[in-house]
């Protein structure tokens, strides 16, 4: 039999095996039993571990402190300099006291060559921050591919959102902040200037080998209480175009809250559907933001691809596209590699109890200065309209799915308009479930089109000698009564195609699609 001595070494603990002439001198130890074997080794084994996480903690500040004594890099002061300011705005009390939506109208088109604005309320709106969130679940963001060989100066990188192991309470998550912050800045009896944050974020963006952060972003929940009146983003979306839905999309038409820490960070898009969105700052420290107006979204796409020329996975159909790349929101890159390529890109720094518009189809991006609580919500106005039309196709090209029902508003619009009551008011100037004659007008000339569109089909499939009857609703997504088209995912709802006697719901395709059922006799299914 072997014997085992367990001994703990200057080097660590280690595990020393003896034959059975060696047991004697080692003054007659009994062989231990199997259980006592293993949990030794167990002991053993917990001590490696606990040496090696030791050593990579030892590294990793090793190599932080390295990069604190680096010099930064010359491109991220001249971008900073280089950078114009977004527009603001200062509404008055008779202003932001009004109809939110009239307001945000009225100065669109000032915003709109910027892509976004900020909107500072009058000193007397100071409404409480009651965020109603149990938990704050956080994605685990980190660099995947950083490429900075510009000749301009800059960085442009890819970032992983993995969803993380475990929540926190809001009050757990800004500790975790608080201790970061310290991290990198220290003791300081004042918050350094935002300048310097900046740069810090650029250079750990350009230098870090291993740079990771949780960030609670699209969280559900809200931070509004009725003392925000009539800016309470609960309500924003309903009082706009919105609201001729009534789905619950989380985000869209409900607010989402954003809990974050010093360089948590969202990056280059524009929102769903090209809508509007409105981000409250509750309280916290600054949030940089970044975009660019919608007239260079061709300039920016292409850039971006061309940053990631050189990318291992650039052959992979989710890198050849620009627009697809730019959709799944993991990628950033700084203004001096845009603006070097004739992109105009401005900056705008969101202090607490400021509101930030973004303008459809304005790239945005930025990041956190230190612990924050943001909120947002998206909404649209009549001039979002032909953006939307615009969307549409854009999600029908990439097989993307729509957030929105583009042809359910149309026909609840055109609802509003054959019930006397609502027309009324209508007449009068006042707004319907958010919507106003002009909206109203712009949706009634793409009902026109979808109604010719339809007439057309079903004409087509009486010369083919195919059955035309009424949809059934859908079972997949009965709440929303959708039925997607199985090659485009557009969201079919005045009429889809299929093979008589098909039950299954990926086997409908739109009208364009149609082709793709394969054998068999169509029918034409419609709603209306």
């Amino acid at each position: 039999a072997k014997g085992y001595i367990f001994r703990i070494a200057a080097q660590g603990p280690q595990l020393i095996t003896f034959g059975a002439g060696e047991a004697g001198a080692a003054g007659g130890q009994r062989a231990m039993s199997s259980r006592e074997e293993l949990k030794m080794m167990e002991q053993i084994k917990m001590m490696e571990e606990k040496e090696r996480q030791k050593r990579r903690r030892e590294e990793k500040n090793a190599l932080k402190e390295q990069r604190k004594k680096m010099a930064r890099a010359p491109w991220i002061g001249r971008m900073q300099d280089e950078l114009p300011e977004c527009i603001t705005f200062r509404p008055t009390e008779e202003e932001f006291n009004g109809d939110p939506m009239e307001y945000i109208k009225s100065i669109s088109h000032l915003a709109a060559p910027f892509g976004a604005c900020k909107i500072i309320p009058p000193d007397s709106f100071r409404p409480e921050c009651v965020p109603n969130l149990r938990s704050v679940q956080t994605k685990l963001q980190s660099l995947l591919h950083r490429v900075d060989d510009f000749e301009c100066g800059g960085v442009a990188f890819q970032t992983s959102h993995r969803m993380g192991a475990k929540g926190y309470s809001v009050g757990e998550y800004q500790k975790i902040g608080e201790k970061r912050f310290k991290d990198l800045f220290g003791d300081l009896e004042h918050e350094p200037p935002l300048r310097l944050i900046e740069q810090e974020f650029w250079h750990t963006m350009s230098t870090s080998q291993a740079f990771s952060v949780q960030y609670g972003s699209d969280v559900e929940g809200t931070a509004c209480i009725d003392s925000f009146g009539p800016w309470d983003l609960r309500s924003i979306a309903s009082k706009s175009l919105l609201g001729l839905l009534d789905n619950h999309i989380a985000g869209v038409t409900a607010p989402m809250m954003y809990v974050g820490m010093l360089f948590a960070h969202f990056c280059w898009h524009y929102e769903d559907n090209a809508l509007y969105s409105i981000n409250y700052n509750h309280g916290g420290s600054p949030k940089v933001w970044y975009v660019s107006p919608a007239e260079h979204i061709e300039g920016l796409e292409a850039t971006v691809q061309h940053a990631f020329r050189n990318h291992p996975d650039r052959y992979h159909p989710m890198m050849c596209d620009a627009a697809k790349l730019l959709m799944r929101k993991t990628v950033m890159c700084s203004p001096s590699v845009l603006m070097a390529s004739g992109v105009p890109v401005y900056r705008a720094v969101q202090r607490e109890r400021e509101f930030i518009v973004t303008m459809p189809r304005g790239y945005h991006s930025g990041f956190n200065s230190g612990n924050h609580v943001g909120e947002a919500v998206n909404f649209a106005l009549s001039c979002w309209v032909p953006y939307g039309f615009l969307s549409m196709q854009r999600y029908r090209t990439t097989g993307s799915m729509s957030c929105l029902d583009m042809e359910r508003m149309i026909c609840r619009a055109a609802s509003l308009c054959s019930e006397e009551p609502t027309a009324a008011l209508l007449r009068q100037g006042k707004r319907v479930r958010g919507s106003d004659t002009e909206s109203i007008s712009l949706l009634a000339k793409g009902l026109s089109l979808l109604m010719t569109w339809q007439e057309r089909l079903v004409a087509w499939a009486g010369s083919k000698g195919y059955e035309v009857r009424g949809m059934p609703p859908s079972s997949s997504e009965a709440a929303l009564d959708r039925q997607l088209c199985g090659c485009c995912n557009h969201i079919c709802h005045m009429v889809y195609l299929q093979v008589e006697g098909n039950t299954n719901e990926n086997r409908r395709m739109c009208a364009e699609h149609g082709e793709y059922l394969g054998e068999g006799r169509r029918e034409v299914l419609v709603r209306y």
